[in-house]
């Protein structure tokens, strides 16, 4: 087995055993659980709206307020 087909076997490996965890689990149940409530899934798209006006202010070199 050559060194690539190695890595993408570990990796593989490594995959599965990270998806069979608590934590994982924990973690893919509450994602589910956000996308499917509508009132945090708005919250949720409005952050991130604002975080792209704020980096796009920033990247033009716009002074930004303390409020913002």
């Amino acid at each position: 087995m050559d060194q690539l087909e190695d890595i993408i076997k570990k990796s593989t490996e490594l995959g599965e055993a990270i998806a069979q965890t608590t934590v994982y689990r924990d973690f893919k149940k509450a994602e589910h659980d956000l996308l499917h409530n509508t009132e945090a899934r708005k919250l949720v798209e409005n952050l991130q709206k604002v975080k792209q006006e704020y980096h796009g202010r920033k990247m033009a070199g716009l002074e930004l307020s303390k409020v913002e």
